[in-house]
C-alpha cells in the first residue's frame, strides 16, 4: 500500500529549520516596518509642530485670537449678540491649517500604534 505524498511526515530537523526561518523572516519584516514607521512618526511629529505654529500664526493674523479673548474677558458682550459673534468667530477661524494639524496628529498616532504592534511581533518571535 502506497501513502499519498501529503501524508509523508517531514524530517524533524527540516521542519524545525523551516519554522526558525519563518520566525526570523517575521522578526526581520516587523523590524523593517517599525523602522519605516519610525521615520513616518518623526516626519509627522515635525509636520505637526510646524503646522501648529502656522495655525497659531494664522489664528493671530485673522483675528481669531482676539475673538477668543473677547469671549473669555467679556462674555456678556459676546453672548448678547451671539449669532453675530459666532459667525465672526467661525469666519476668522483658520480651518485648513487646523484640519492639517489634525491630519498630522492622526498620522502620528497611527504610526506610533503600528510601531508598537510591530515591535511586539518582533520581540515575541525573538524570545521564542
Amino acid at each position: 500500500m502506497t501513502l499519498p505524498h501529503h501524508d509523508i511526515p517531514a524530517p524533524a530537523r527540516l521542519y524545525r529549520a523551516i519554522l526558525e526561518r519563518v520566525a526570523y523572516l517575521r522578526r526581520r519584516n516587523a523590524l523593517l516596518r517599525a523602522g519605516a514607521l519610525a521615520l513616518t512618526a518623526l516626519l509627522s511629529a515635525i509636520g505637526t509642530i510646524e503646522m501648529a505654529l502656522y495655525t497659531w500664526n494664522e489664528a493671530y493674523l485673522s483675528g481669531f485670537i482676539e475673538y477668543v479673548r473677547l469671549l473669555i474677558s467679556d462674555s456678556d458682550v459676546a453672548l448678547g449678540s451671539w449669532h453675530t459673534f459666532a459667525y465672526s468667530l467661525l469666519e476668522s477661524a483658520p480651518a485648513l491649517p487646523s484640519a492639517l494639524v489634525c491630519a498630522m496628529l492622526l498620522i502620528l498616532i497611527w504610526s506610533l500604534a503600528r510601531i508598537t504592534s510591530n515591535m511586539r511581533v518582533a520581540l515575541r518571535h525573538a524570545a521564542a
